[in-house]
């Protein structure tokens, strides 16, 4: 994580572990973010959207077994 603009050598410790604290807590949003899955035949139209700048949220890619 990047926090620009902010020297964190400048803020105590205490500080800091009460900011990780809470990213790792209550500020996490890993489990609001927008996730779909997606199978290999769907990967091109998702990786156009990512190199358009379009693409939102995290794409799994289920790759089945092949019999």
């Amino acid at each position: 994580i990047r926090v620009i603009g902010i020297d964190s050598v400048n803020v105590s410790h205490e500080i800091r572990t009460a900011l990780w604290e809470k990213l790792a807590g209550e500020w996490n949003v890993i489990d609001q973010l927008y996730t779909k899955a997606i199978t290999l035949e769907d990967l091109p139209e998702t990786l156009a959207a990512l190199l358009a700048g379009t693409h939102q949220g995290r794409t799994i890619v289920e790759v089945s077994q092949a019999q």
